[in-house]
């Protein structure tokens, strides 16, 4: 449907430790991250989306936290 790729990068970018740190408290923490910043989550969520194989987004699981 017209605008749902958009709509998920957009909660992508809502949704990163970074984001969610700011809004909460006003500066970041990056050591403090879990789930990645908003730009990493809108990476891997377009590289899904691109592909459209689930097995080229293992990398996410196998790369070092600072690589992704």
């Amino acid at each position: 449907e017209d605008g749902d790729i958009e709509e998920g990068i957009n909660a992508a970018n809502r949704i990163g430790d970074d984001t969610l740190q700011m809004e909460a408290q006003g500066y970041k923490v990056p050591e403090r991250y879990t789930h990645g910043t908003s730009a990493q989550r809108a990476k891997w969520f377009r590289k899904g989306l691109t592909t459209g194989n689930f097995e080229a987004c293992e990398e996410l699981f196998k790369v070092a936290y600072e690589r992704l």
